[in-house]
């Protein structure tokens, strides 16, 4: 954290101030911490002159103001972004508890499996050569214990060695290690988990009813709790806002001399969560009759003038209304072009018929002609 924002917790409670600090690299190699306080009035530069290798906790510091670098403050307001949590807490911080048992858990099997890995092999029925320790003197004639390196090469044979062989039946080899309950370990770790997710307010995104949402009202349900904390943020996030931009617009009507209005300014802040588009547009789509067109165009989530476009419907309308004119026109002229042409086409069908009546009637006579023949 590099900034903390100076509160007056009178009613109502006002931002009075704002301390910043940062920190750079001296020629020298060193540390410099630099201090900025900004007020309704003025901005002023202070600098640690206790130059330091490293920044502890502990560290001394003597600041100086530096003031040919101070400022005024001419916005009328402190000139900063803050906002405050009404209790003080963020999310988390209900929930630091369930949090740090969840990494103590983690922690734990790590120290296990790496014990583990280091484990010491554990031998009876069998008595090494060497002693583990062994006395030195040093030159003042003082003796101190030390490892036998005899020992530990003994050891390094052992541990190395293929096989190794007890000198009586009691005798056993095993390594001594630590036993991990994986199933108590993670239903500890998934118990600290679900309650701090709950109690946060914040939905498992791991859990199946997230992973099979397929709609963002699936999605907007798990989220619900977490919306409802954010609401309130919502709602310090516009005020702190158009606190802002009040400042602004009051700067600028002192010099242009203008009078705008910052409460025409709309604040709107939208989530990341994604939405449902289709859904959208089909419950303002069945509105169409009730509200204006306009209406409904303004509430499409496709950023569109409603203006504009109402405008290029009518244009459109326009220009479809003509098209259908030219295209009736032409459907008639084509219609009396048709009629001329089908009178030659009735009369050719016409001859058609006549002469294959001809051939029929040819062919009855020829047959009565040859009856008669027969018979005498």
């Amino acid at each position: 954290m590099t900034s903390v924002a100076i509160w007056n917790y009178e009613t109502p409670s006002q931002k009075i101030g704002l301390l910043r600090y940062w920190t750079e690299n001296s020629n020298k190699g060193g540390i410099i911490t630099h201090l900025e306080l900004i007020t309704e009035k003025y901005k002023k530069h202070y600098i640690d002159g206790i130059e330091k290798d490293r920044i502890t906790t502990n560290a001394e510091y003597n600041f100086k103001e530096k003031e040919e670098d101070n400022k005024e403050v001419l916005w009328n307001d402190v000139p900063i972004f803050a906002v405050e949590n009404p209790d003080g807490l963020a999310l988390f911080e209900n929930v630091i508890t369930l949090i740090n048992k969840y990494e103590q858990v983690i922690r734990n099997n790590a120290n296990i499996f790496q014990y583990n890995d280091d484990a010491k092999l554990k031998i009876t029925g069998f008595t090494p050569q060497n002693d583990p320790l062994i006395e030195e003197i040093d030159e003042d004639g003082n003796t101190t214990l030390i490892k036998n390196p005899a020992r530990a090469k003994e050891d390094e044979a052992i541990l190395n060695a293929k096989v190794f062989y007890t000198p009586d039946n009691s005798g056993d080899i095993d390594w001594v290690i630590k036993d991990v309950n994986d199933t108590a370990s993670e239903n500890h770790k998934k118990t600290c988990l679900d309650l701090a997710l709950m109690i946060s307010g914040v939905p498992n995104v791991t859990d199946q009813g997230f992973t099979n949402a397929d709609n963002a009202s699936a999605l907007e349900k798990k989220f619900f709790p977490l919306d409802q904390v954010l609401q309130q943020a919502d709602k310090l996030f516009e005020k702190e806002l158009l606190r802002m931009w009040e400042m602004i617009t009051s700067r600028i009507n002192l010099k242009k001399n203008t009078e705008y209005d910052f409460r025409d300014i709309e604040v709107i802040l939208t989530r990341n969560l994604p939405s449902n588009n289709q859904e959208i547009v089909d419950n303002w789509l069945k509105l169409r009759g009730l509200l204006s067109d306009k209406t409904v165009i303004d509430h499409l989530p496709f950023d569109l003038d409603s203006e504009s476009e109402l405008a290029e419907i009518d244009a459109q309308n326009e220009i479809n209304m003509q098209k259908n004119m030219e295209n009736m026109q032409m459907l008639g002229s084509d219609k009396e072009d048709g009629q001329d042409m089908e009178l030659p086409q009735q009369s050719d069908e016409k001859t058609k018929t006549d002469i294959q009546s001809n051939k029929r009637t040819d062919s009855k006579q020829h047959t009565d002609d040859s009856k008669d023949i027969k018979s005498k």
